[in-house]
């Protein structure tokens, strides 16, 4: 899954090792430091599964924080 906000962007990947498939995967909480460049942004998530794929990208409890 590629999550972008600002013309910035990371990738997270699926953690299939150790046993787990791909209906079964590790869930792992994942952090991010961005700098917003405006007073709002958008913040997107895109799948890079392959088109008609019966998996895709899991999210959820996301949480932004500002720096102090």
């Amino acid at each position: 899954m590629k999550v972008s906000i600002d013309h910035q962007f990371t990738t997270y990947t699926w953690d299939t090792s150790g046993g787990y498939s791909i209906e079964n995967g590790d869930y792992t909480t994942e952090s991010w430091k961005f700098r917003a460049t405006g007073r709002s942004a958008v913040l997107t998530f895109t799948s890079q599964d392959p088109r008609n794929s019966a998996s895709g990208a899991v999210v959820a409890a996301i949480a932004i924080t500002k720096n102090k």
